[in-house]
Protein backbone atom coordinates (compact mmCIF):
# COMPACT_ATOMS: atom_id res chain seq x y z
CA UNK A 1 0.00 0.00 0.00
CA UNK A 2 3.16 2.25 0.44
CA UNK A 3 3.71 2.26 -3.35
CA UNK A 4 0.25 2.43 -3.97
CA UNK A 5 0.63 5.54 -1.90
CA UNK A 6 3.76 7.52 -3.42
CA UNK A 7 2.76 6.49 -6.93
CA UNK A 8 -0.80 8.64 -6.08
CA UNK A 9 1.28 11.28 -4.50
CA UNK A 10 3.68 11.39 -8.08
CA UNK A 11 0.61 11.92 -9.98
CA UNK A 12 -0.83 14.27 -7.91
CA UNK A 13 2.55 16.31 -8.16
CA UNK A 14 2.62 16.09 -11.99
CA UNK A 15 -1.10 17.48 -11.82
CA UNK A 16 0.12 20.18 -9.69
CA UNK A 17 2.90 21.24 -12.05
CA UNK A 18 1.16 20.72 -14.97
CA UNK A 19 -1.12 23.69 -13.90
CA UNK A 20 1.85 25.98 -13.94
CA UNK A 21 3.00 24.58 -17.12
CA UNK A 22 -0.25 25.00 -19.06
CA UNK A 23 0.18 28.55 -18.52
CA UNK A 24 3.87 29.15 -19.85
CA UNK A 25 2.82 26.82 -22.81
CA UNK A 26 -0.76 29.31 -23.90
CA UNK A 27 2.66 31.85 -23.97
CA UNK A 28 5.13 30.21 -25.67
CA UNK A 29 3.60 28.41 -28.69
CA UNK A 30 1.95 31.41 -30.30
CA UNK A 31 5.29 33.11 -29.74
CA UNK A 32 6.85 30.15 -31.57
CA UNK A 33 4.50 30.04 -34.32
CA UNK A 34 4.90 34.04 -35.11
CA UNK A 35 8.60 33.28 -35.37
CA UNK A 36 8.17 30.33 -37.33
CA UNK A 37 5.05 31.86 -39.54
CA UNK A 38 7.45 34.90 -40.03
CA UNK A 39 11.09 33.36 -40.72
CA UNK A 40 9.18 31.22 -43.09
CA UNK A 41 7.63 33.76 -44.66
CA UNK A 42 10.41 36.29 -45.30
CA UNK A 43 12.25 32.93 -46.70
CA UNK A 44 9.24 32.20 -49.06
CA UNK A 45 9.33 28.61 -48.18
CA UNK A 46 6.30 26.34 -47.77
CA UNK A 47 7.14 24.34 -44.79
CA UNK A 48 5.32 26.62 -42.59
CA UNK A 49 2.74 24.03 -41.14
CA UNK A 50 5.27 20.78 -41.27
CA UNK A 51 7.75 22.65 -39.53
CA UNK A 52 5.42 23.89 -36.83
CA UNK A 53 3.79 20.31 -36.59
CA UNK A 54 7.17 18.93 -35.96
CA UNK A 55 8.21 20.83 -33.13
CA UNK A 56 4.70 20.50 -31.50
CA UNK A 57 5.23 16.28 -32.06
CA UNK A 58 9.06 16.71 -30.69
CA UNK A 59 7.43 18.76 -27.70
CA UNK A 60 4.96 15.69 -26.85
CA UNK A 61 7.51 13.29 -27.58
CA UNK A 62 9.44 14.46 -25.01
CA UNK A 63 6.60 15.71 -22.70
CA UNK A 64 5.37 12.09 -22.62
CA UNK A 65 8.68 10.54 -22.28
CA UNK A 66 9.35 12.39 -19.41
CA UNK A 67 6.13 11.50 -17.67
CA UNK A 68 6.20 8.68 -17.92
CA UNK A 69 9.65 8.07 -16.09
CA UNK A 70 8.38 10.10 -13.59
CA UNK A 71 5.45 8.19 -12.96
CA UNK A 72 8.24 5.22 -12.81
CA UNK A 73 9.89 7.39 -10.01
CA UNK A 74 12.72 7.89 -11.95
CA UNK A 75 13.26 11.63 -12.05
CA UNK A 76 11.04 14.24 -10.30
CA UNK A 77 7.78 15.38 -11.37
CA UNK A 78 8.84 19.35 -11.69
CA UNK A 79 11.67 18.10 -13.54
CA UNK A 80 9.60 15.89 -16.31
CA UNK A 81 6.92 18.80 -16.62
CA UNK A 82 9.35 21.87 -16.89
CA UNK A 83 12.07 20.25 -19.22
CA UNK A 84 10.23 20.15 -22.32
CA UNK A 85 8.95 23.06 -22.26
CA UNK A 86 12.41 24.53 -20.68
CA UNK A 87 14.10 23.06 -24.43
CA UNK A 88 10.85 24.92 -26.04
CA UNK A 89 11.87 28.09 -24.73
CA UNK A 90 15.04 27.87 -25.82
CA UNK A 91 13.95 26.90 -28.89
CA UNK A 92 11.99 30.03 -28.91
CA UNK A 93 14.40 32.69 -28.08
CA UNK A 94 16.75 31.50 -30.72
CA UNK A 95 14.12 31.65 -33.47
CA UNK A 96 12.91 35.09 -32.30
CA UNK A 97 16.89 35.88 -32.47
CA UNK A 98 17.24 34.43 -36.01
CA UNK A 99 14.25 36.81 -36.93
CA UNK A 100 15.15 40.72 -38.67
CA UNK A 101 13.10 42.45 -36.52
CA UNK A 102 13.80 46.07 -38.20
CA UNK A 103 14.31 44.59 -41.94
Amino acid sequence: SRNSSKTEQGKAQIEYFNRFNTALLCLIFPFIGFSLGISSQRAKSRNIAANSLGVLIVYYALYFAFIGFAKKSQIPASVAVFTPTLLLMILAYFSARRLRWLA
